[in-house]
This record gives structure tokens, C-alpha cells and sequence, in this order.
């Protein structure tokens, strides 16, 4: 009896966890900026849920770093914690994130608005 119902239960959940659709692996890659926001910018996002900026023009330092959720299929969370390796914790009057953004990702392209509403519009470089 306890083998048939460990069986169905993991039927269950793996049916679950294949009609889940997360967006995840969409966002997951190398993009870049290709403006108006940040034009030349890199964005890497991991599959773990971390991030990377690396600045074209250097205006905010080299790179910004944290972590990101995905809140839904449509809207990501980006918290920074860390600007050119040091803690923002660490910096005074320093204050980032997490910001609520929209997104959406198809193929090769994915556009970002950013809670004021300026749209980045990103090109993948690296899956």
C-alpha cells in the first residue's frame, strides 16, 4: 500500500513540476544593451538567480551585482548587493532596489521597464 501511494504521489508531482511554465530559462543568458537605457551595457543572468552589469561607460563604476526572482510570468525582482565588489550595505547614502521590473523575452530579445518606466531593450550575446 505505501509503495502504490509514494508512486502516485510522485506521479503528481512530477506532472506538476512538467506543466509548470517559468520563464526562468528564457531569461537566462548573457544580453546587451542595446539603449536607450544603458546602450552597451552586459546583463548576465544566472540560472541560479543572481546577476551581473557590466558598465560600458564605467558612470556607475565597472559593475553592479545581486540577485533577481522572478515574481510571475511577466515581472522580475532585482535586488543589488554589490557595486564594483563592495558591499552597497557597506556604502552611506546608498540605496538600490529591489526594483519591480516588467519584462518580456522572446527569442533573442528581451525588454526590461524599469519601475519609472523606461524600457531597456536587450539583444542575447550568450545563452
Amino acid at each position: 500500500m505505501h509503495i502504490t501511494i509514494r508512486f502516485l504521489l510522485a506521479l503528481v508531482l512530477m506532472a506538476l513540476v512538467s506543466c509548470a511554465s517559468h520563464p526562468r530559462p528564457a531569461v537566462v543568458g548573457k544580453w546587451q544593451s542595446l539603449g536607450p537605457v544603458g546602450a552597451g551595457d552586459v546583463m548576465e543572468f544566472t540560472a541560479d538567480g543572481k546577476w551581473i552589469r557590466t558598465y560600458r561607460d564605467e558612470r556607475n563604476g565597472k559593475t553592479t551585482r545581486g540577485t533577481y526572482i522572478l515574481t510571475d510570468r511577466s515581472h522580475m525582482s532585482i535586488d543589488f548587493e554589490f557595486i564594483d565588489g563592495t558591499p552597497i550595505k557597506a556604502m552611506r547614502n546608498v540605496k538600490l532596489g529591489p526594483l519591480l521590473c516588467a519584462f518580456t523575452v522572446s527569442d533573442d530579445r528581451f525588454d526590461l521597464t524599469n519601475p519609472n518606466g523606461e524600457v531597456e531593450h536587450l539583444k542575447r550575446i550568450i545563452k
